[in-house]
C-alpha cells in the first residue's frame, strides 16, 4: 500500500531466512495476491509449513495455498541454485552463514545488444535472410551462416551494453560463500546489526557489523552497499523510523560513519521503510569486430 508498488507487479517472492522479522508480512501479502492468481516463493526448509499454518486458519486459505507454489531449499545445500532462468533475467541462490539456515540471491540482467549502424547496410546487402539476422535481439537467435557454411556470432559485430547485478543477503555473519557469485555487483545489500565496539558478539549471534558490510563490499568490488536491518539498537529509539528523528538519525549516521572507513561514503546507502533505488545502466561496449572483419569474412565465403 505504502510501497507504491502494486501487488500485480510481484511475479515472485525470495525469503532469505525464517526468522519473525523477515516473514511474518509474507502470509498477508500471498492471500492477497493467490486470490487472483498463482505465485512462486522461494525460499529454506519450513517455509512452507509456515506460510500453510499462517493462511489455511481462515475459510479461504486452502484455495489460496492451491496458487501459492513454494520452492525449498535443503537445509544445507552446496553450489548454486538456480531459482530464475530466464532470457533476460536469471536469479541464482547460495548458503550464507546465520544462526538457521539463511540464503543470499543474485540477480543478474542479460547484456543488452545494439547493431553498429556501419553493420546494418551490410548485412541488408549480403544476407538473403537479413530481416532474420537484423532480428537476433528479439528471438535470441545470434548465430548466422556463411557461404561457405562458417557460422558467425552476430554479437560479435553489435555494440554491448553489459546487464546490471544485484547481490541481496539475509541475516549474515559471513557471506563468503556467495563472493565469487556476487563478485562485481552494482548493488549489493547488507545487514549492518551493530557498529563498533561489540563485533564479536555481534558475528556470535550471527550477523554482522557496519565496517563487516563495507569489508565484504569492498572485496567483492561493488560499485554500490545498501546497510539495513540496524539492529535493537535502533529498534530501541523511541518513537517512529521518522527523517526528522534526531536520535535515529545519529545512530544511522554511525553506521554510515563507521562503514565509510572501509568503503566510499558516497557509495553507501541507508536504507529507509519503502527506499526506491536506481541503478543505472552500464556503459556500452564497442563491437568486437569493425564493418572491415565483416566484409573480409564475407569476401572469403
Amino acid at each position: 500500500m505504502f510501497s507504491g508498488i502494486k501487488h500485480t507487479f510481484i511475479n515472485g517472492i525470495f525469503i532469505t531466512h525464517l526468522h519473525g522479522d523477515h516473514i511474518f508480512g509474507l502470509p498477508s501479502l500471498l492471500l492477497t495476491i493467490a486470490e487472483y492468481r498463482s505465485i512462486n516463493v522461494y525460499g529454506p526448509t519450513g517455509l512452507f509449513e509456515f506460510i500453510r499454518i499462517a493462511i489455511c486458519q481462515g475459510s479461504s486459505g486452502h484455495d489460496a495455498l492451491n496458487n501459492i507454489h513454494v520452492h525449498e531449499f535443503p537445509k544445507k545445500f552446496t553450489g548454486t541454485k538456480t531459482c530464475i532462468d530466464g532470457p533476460e533475467v536469471k536469479i541464482h541462490a547460495r548458503s550464507i552463514k546465520h544462526s538457521v539456515p539463511c540464503i543470499g540471491y543474485v540477480i543478474e540482467e542479460a547484456p543488452r545488444y545494439k547493431w553498429d549502424p556501419e553493420i546494418v547496410p551490410i548485412i541488408r546487402k549480403e544476407f538473403e535472410n537479413w530481416e532474420k539476422i537484423l532480428k537476433c535481439r528479439e528471438t535470441q537467435d545470434f548465430t548466422s551462416v556463411l557461404k561457405n557454411g562458417e557460422v558467425i556470432d552476430c554479437r560479435d559485430w553489435m555494440s554491448k551494453i553489459p546487464g546490471r547485478k544485484i547481490t541481496i543477503l539475509g541475516d549474515t555473519s559471513d557471506p563468503s560463500n556467495i563472493a565469487d557469485l556476487a563478485n562485481a555487483c552494482d548493488l549489493i545489500v547488507h545487514e549492518s546489526t551493530g557498529v563498533t565496539g561489540n563485533e564479536d558478539i555481534i558475528r556470535s549471534r550471527g550477523h554482522s557489523t557496519a565496517r563487516m558490510a563495507g569489508l565484504f563490499a569492498s572485496r567483492i568490488g561493488a560499485k554500490k552497499l545498501l546497510l539495513t536491518h540496524f539492529g535493537r539498537a535502533v529498534g530501541s529509539v523511541e518513537g517512529s523510523a521518522d527523517e526528522d528523528d534526531e536520535d535515529l538519525n545519529l545512530i544511522l549516521q554511525d553506521h554510515l560513519e563507521t562503514c565509510s572507513q572501509v568503503f566510499p561514503k558516497d557509495d553507501i546507502i541507508i536504507a529507509r521503510d519503502f527506499l526506491s533505488v536506481s541503478i543505472p545502466r552500464r556503459e556500452s561496449l564497442p563491437p568486437k569486430l569493425s564493418s572491415q572483419d565483416l566484409k573480409d569474412a564475407i569476401a572469403k565465403s
